[in-house]
C-alpha cells in the first residue's frame, strides 16, 4: 500500500515484482495519469493493482482501502510505503487536504502523523513501513523533516529499524538546482 502514490512509480513496480499494489492520490488528474502508466506497464504475474483517489488523513480513506485489500484476500498489507511531499517546497495541487498546502510546519507534521497512524492500523503486525522524505532548507536553517517525521511514526507506534540516506549527488538537475545541494 503506497499512501502517496503520486504518479504511480511503486504500483508499476508492484506489477514488475509480483506484488498486489495499492495506492491513495489525492488528486483526481494525477490518479488518472498513474493509472495510465500503470496500465501500460508489464504485468508478467497478472497481479492486482489499482489507485484510489482520497486523503490519506482521513479514516474513510483507511476503510476504503482496508476494504479493497479485503476484496483482495487479504487482512492487512505487508508493506505500507509513506512518500509525503517535503511540506511546502513543491505545491502539489490546490485541493484543501493536500499536504504541500499546509499552513504551517506543525499541521503538516500533524497530518504526517495521521497518515502515520493508519498506516499502522492497516499493516500486519510481520510487516514493514517504508518513509520516503527529505529535509528542506529555509532561511538559512536546515529543517530536518526527515526526523520530525520519524518521530510522528514511532509516534504512531513503529518500531524505527534502520535510516537509509539517498545519494543526492547528480541528481541536483531534477530537484531544480545547477549545483550540489549539500554544501556543508
Amino acid at each position: 500500500v503506497d499512501l502517496f502514490s503520486g504518479m504511480g512509480t511503486t504500483l508499476i513496480e508492484c506489477k514488475h515484482l509480483g506484488r498486489e499494489g495499492l495506492g491513495v492520490e489525492i488528486d483526481p488528474t494525477v490518479a488518472e495519469r498513474s493509472l495510465e502508466r500503470i496500465n501500460s506497464a508489464e504485468n508478467p504475474y497478472n497481479v492486482s493493482v489499482a489507485v484510489l483517489v482520497g486523503d490519506s488523513t482521513l479514516e474513510i480513506t483507511a476503510k476504503r482501502v482496508r476494504a479493497t485489500l479485503k476484496k483482495w484476500g487479504a487482512d492487512a498489507a505487508d508493506c505500507v510505503i509513506l512518500h509525503p511531499p517535503y511540506h511546502d517546497i513543491i505545491k502539489f495541487s490546490t485541493l484543501d487536504g493536500d499536504l504541500s498546502r499546509a499552513s504551517s510546519e506543525s499541521i503538516f507534521l500533524d497530518k504526517v502523523g495521521s497518515v502515520a497512524r493508519h498506516a499502522y492500523d492497516l499493516l500486519k503486525p510481520s510487516g514493514f513501513m517504508a518513509l520516503v522524505i527529505g529535509d528542506k532548507y529555509v532561511n538559512s536553517r536546515l529543517v530536518p523533516l526527515g526526523f520530525m517525521c520519524m518521530q510522528r511514526c514511532t509516534d504512531a507506534g513503529f518500531v524505527l529499524k534502520a535510516i537509509n540516506v539517498k545519494e543526492i549527488l547528480n541528481n541536483e538537475r531534477g530537484k531544480g538546482k545547477n549545483g550540489n545541494l549539500w554544501k556543508y
